[in-house]
């Protein structure tokens, strides 16, 4: 199982995704080093996770490499 997982981008910026401890994901993003209180977060439940991952899957049908 996956427990943590941070993506960074060549713009410094970062997104960390992890399952907290209420069985939820936990996706926090905001530029790489910076301060916890000046990052954004949300929590998806399943369904929600769902639907993301739903959408992800037809973006990525229209990304070039």
């Amino acid at each position: 199982m996956a427990s943590r997982t941070v993506f960074e981008d060549e713009n410094n910026n970062e997104m960390d995704c992890y399952l907290n401890d209420k069985g939820k994901v936990f996706i926090q993003v905001g530029e790489s080093g910076a301060d916890i209180h000046e990052k954004g977060f949300i929590t998806l439940d399943k369904s929600d996770v769902n639907e993301l991952i739903k959408m992800l899957s037809e973006i990525e049908k229209d990304m070039v490499d």
